[in-house]
């Protein structure tokens, strides 16, 4: 049989459109074929991330939200929140 764990000394690839199943088929991560392709995170409930530090969400080189681990802020349109919420664009609301 396989062992329970697995230690890789180097890169682990996994073709275009396969998937990575935790438990169910419902709690994965998974590619499309796409070009260039698209990456899916799913699970039955919610989802955690747990950095050390900080959270950056990004579109290409440029980040839109910041989340700073160590002074419990986020930002918007800034990469350095000065305060619990930093609003630093543009925004209208109807």
């Amino acid at each position: 049989g396989l062992p329970d764990d697995v230690t890789l000394g180097g890169d682990l690839t996994i073709a275009e459109g396969n998937h990575i199943y935790f438990d169910s088929t419902d709690t994965y991560i998974k590619t499309n074929t796409d070009n260039p392709e698209d990456l899916f995170i799913a699970a039955d409930e919610d989802i955690f991330l747990r950095p050390d530090d900080d959270l950056y969400i990004q579109a290409g080189s440029t980040t839109y939200a910041t989340f700073d681990g160590t002074n419990q802020r986020l930002g918007l349109g800034t990469t350095t929140p000065g305060e619990l919420l930093h609003l630093s664009m543009g925004i209208a609301f109807p």
